[in-house]
């Protein structure tokens, strides 16, 4: 055909006979079917004539119906310039760290190195028909030129993905069809397969289209290993909560029956628990039950023991991160006598959903007379000891409102009261009255060392007069001052005047005043009306009157709830709680765990007293490993918060271990903004180290996915599993029509009409 064309077929190399018509294939097959159906018409129709009449006239509306099929059709030579190309055989090696340990006499790597040889010359005789592609595997597929390059150097991949590299490598994105691939791996994944489930696998092994060579290298009974393989818990837990913690510990190669499992806080051993080994199922399980006694973010530890001979010692040991949150704040009210401030109060903590409160207060004052004691005088015995011994640490908040410690023999449990501040981070409120503070004798006792305030050795005398609050400069920026009505000085303005105060000798250090009275002192300062302090780990407040029950009476006498009262003592809570809602200083690791040598990146989030990104800030960080032996300082940053109030930092080349990070904020003018605390950790076992079992059977089952092969021993390559890979491309091509439609119409007519004149002769038309 191509010489027929002559001229026109040159630089073409191929050809196809093909329809060019324009008319849409459903109307052509219409068209079809109505030439069909007038040459059965036509044949029935001749039923009277003649044989030979018959067989002329149906064989001329045979020959046109034809050259209408042909005038419609438009058939014509399509002339190709066709190039054939050879389809791919992928050859993968695994260079991920797992094939670097050893097996038996040899490692991962030089038993690679053996199968490649085994391989290597029926790939060179199948390179004759399909182009030989090599790769090295670890995170993804990696092409490498030449035999030599592909085993040259040691295998350093610090995660193995198969499927990652499998999906490299199919023929899609314009890459050629495969004629098969062939993977030698240990199979140790440590990506989507690491469950062992080889069904998460079929998309990608159908996607190839070609059948998989499984290679595997390493023996499992050759492995010896024990490990913590997964920790199964929730993000979050609720303080004085038990949680449930399990622990899968994997083993294999081990002789033992059961092993300890250890769970740790810091330093501090929660529980060990024994797990029992069984041979035929090679993930024992370990459960533990923890309570959570304070809030947080804690760093837990699952660990067991490291064995003799173990392939990995690194992967003996996970830290895992647990935030422990309220799910109500549990809050202790002792309160001196029954008041106006003290019943507010009480119906306030008692209405709020939030709070799970114990209220204790006196019915009668220390001046009242009387022959019988004080137990004797009680509905219940005011339970002292177990209060403030057994039961203290169970609570967020203890509120001494009008409270003197002395007629119930409290001496002895003041201690026990600073050390829940300081030591356990709980809040503590003091509350004005003329039972409390100096009055009460709180100078120079344990609880005097955790307030806002300085009481002096000497009673003072609780102030009656009326006197309308002053606002200070940190006072307006506060949360606890977030009265919601209005900027706070504002709000305080249209507030009934009080008229109690408890005078103090100064302010302790490190507190923050945010209301004083308007004309009393206290040292050279006014004295403080409502002061802040944070102290260890722990807050105090202490609000020294006892008449903010007077910020209800406007609302209340119009039949509302006390709004300014409500929203104080609800800020108040959340203040001594540290609710991270309040906080204007946020601080959030990019990632809870990071592999060996990775950079820790922490971000540092500002926000102005109306909580608005607050540019300018200086951050100041300081990261330490919580250890044993005590924390050490691992390292400290400082940087500048951007327009958008954030400020990333990065400490590199930090050690495996378990972090703590901490952040505090300055704002441009100077005044503190808070802090914030983080955790995070640098884990001892790279992926390649927490899943190095050789998994022969994971590679044999994607191997019968793809219709492949296991190839276990030595084989001969050109009797393994492959297909037709080859491809034909098309670079150009041109159309020529057969013959002119003119012709072909004037033909049609002069059939058309002798059936016709042949038809009307012989007595049809």
């Amino acid at each position: 055909m191509l010489q027929l064309l002559g001229q026109a077929a040159q630089g073409f190399n191929d050809w196809r006979l093909c329809v060019m018509s324009s008319l849409p294939a459903p109307w052509l097959a219409a068209l079809a079917l109505a030439l069909a159906a007038s040459l059965v018409l036509s044949a029935l129709a001749l039923r009277r004539a003649s044989l030979a009449g018959r067989g002329v006239l149906v064989a001329l509306r045979l020959v046109a119906a034809l050259l209408i099929g042909a005038i419609l059709l438009e058939p014509g030579v399509e002339l190709r310039s066709t190039v054939h190309e050879r389809g791919r055989l992928a050859v993968l090696v695994d260079a991920s760290a797992s094939m670097a340990m050893a097996d038996g006499d040899l490692t991962r790597w030089q038993r690679a190195a053996e199968r490649w040889s085994d391989l290597a010359p029926g790939l060179r005789r199948l390179a004759e028909s399909v182009d030989i592609e090599l790769y090295r595997v670890a995170e993804s597929a990696l092409p490498v030129a030449g035999e030599s390059a592909l085993l040259q150097a040691p295998p350093n991949g610090q995660r193995s993905d198969l499927l990652a590299a499998l999906a490299a490598i199919a023929p899609d994105a314009g890459k050629r069809p495969l004629a098969a691939v062939a993977l030698i791996s240990d199979g140790a994944d440590n990506a989507d397969l690491q469950s062992g489930d080889p069904e998460r696998g079929r998309p990608v092994v159908e996607a190839l289209r070609a059948p998989l060579w499984a290679v595997p290298v390493g023996d499992p009974k050759r492995f010896r290993d024990l490990a913590i393989e997964e920790v199964v818990a929730d993000d979050f837990a609720f303080v004085r909560n038990e949680i449930e913690i399990e622990v899968a510990v994997s083993a294999h190669g081990i002789e033992a029956k059961s092993v300890p499992v250890t769970l740790r806080d810091g330093g501090q051993v929660i529980a060990v628990v024994n797990a029992a080994i069984d041979a035929a199922r090679p993930t024992a399980r370990a459960s533990f039950r923890f309570t959570p006694a304070a809030t947080g973010k804690k760093l837990l530890v699952a660990e067991v023991p490291v064995l003799a001979g173990e392939a990995v010692v690194e992967n003996n040991q996970r830290a895992f991160a647990l935030k422990v949150i309220r799910d109500r704040i549990r809050v202790l009210q002792v309160a001196g006598r029954p008041s106006w401030d003290e019943r507010f109060l009480r119906v306030f903590l008692k209405a709020n959903p939030s709070v799970d409160l114990i209220s204790f207060f006196i019915l009668r004052s220390a001046s009242d007379q009387s022959g019988s004691s004080s137990d004797e005088l009680s509905l219940i015995p005011f339970p002292t000891e177990e209060l403030f011994t057994r039961e203290l640490k169970t609570f967020d908040i203890v509120i001494l409102q009008n409270f003197n410690y002395r007629p119930y023999q409290m001496g002895l449990y003041l201690q026990n009261v600073r050390d829940f501040v300081t030591e356990q981070g709980g809040g503590l409120a003091m509350i004005g009255g003329d039972l409390s503070f100096s009055e009460a004798g709180y100078g120079g006792t344990p609880i005097a060392e955790v307030l806002p305030v300085q009481l002096g050795s000497a009673p003072r005398q609780y102030r009656r007069a009326p006197y309308q609050l002053e606002l200070t400069p940190i006072g307006r920026q506060h949360p606890i001052l977030d009265l919601g009505r209005g900027e706070v000085g504002s709000v305080l303005g249209r507030l009934p005047p009080l008229s109690g105060l408890n005078l103090v000798a100064g302010v302790a250090d490190g507190a923050q005043v945010l209301l004083t009275h308007p004309f009393e002192r206290a040292g050279r300062d006014r004295a403080p009306v409502v002061a802040v302090r944070e102290v260890g780990r722990g807050r105090s407040l202490a609000v020294l009157t006892d008449d903010t029950w007077y910020w209800s009476l406007p609302d209340v006498a119009s039949g509302g709830r006390g709004v300014a009262h409500r929203q104080f003592w609800a800020n108040a809570l959340r203040w001594l709680i540290r609710d991270p809602a309040l906080s204007r200083v946020r601080l959030e690791s990019a990632r809870r765990s990071y592999d060996p040598g990775a950079e820790a990146e922490l971000r540092v989030r500002t926000v102005d007293a109306a909580y608005r990104p607050l540019a300018a800030a200086r951050v100041t960080l300081q990261v330490v490993r919580e250890q044993a032996g005590g924390d050490r300082t691992a390292a400290e940053r400082s940087a500048i918060t951007d327009a958008d109030g954030e400020a990333a930092l990065r400490i590199p080349d930090l050690a495996p271990g378990n972090y703590r990070a901490m952040a505090s904020a300055v704002a441009d003018d100077g005044s503190a903004l808070g802090h914030d605390d983080d955790v995070f950790i640098v884990s001892a076992a790279r992926p390649e180290q927490t899943a190095a079992r050789p998994r022969p059977e994971l590679l044999a089952a994607l191997a019968r996915m793809s219709n492949g092969a296991l190839v276990s021993g030595a084989v001969e390559v050109e009797q393994l599993p492959r297909r037709d890979a080859r491809v034909e491309r098309i670079s150009r091509a041109k159309r020529i029509p057969l013959w002119d439609n003119l012709w072909s119409v004037l033909a049609l007519c002069a059939i058309a009409g002798s059936e016709w004149w042949l038809r009307r002769r012989w007595g049809f038309a």
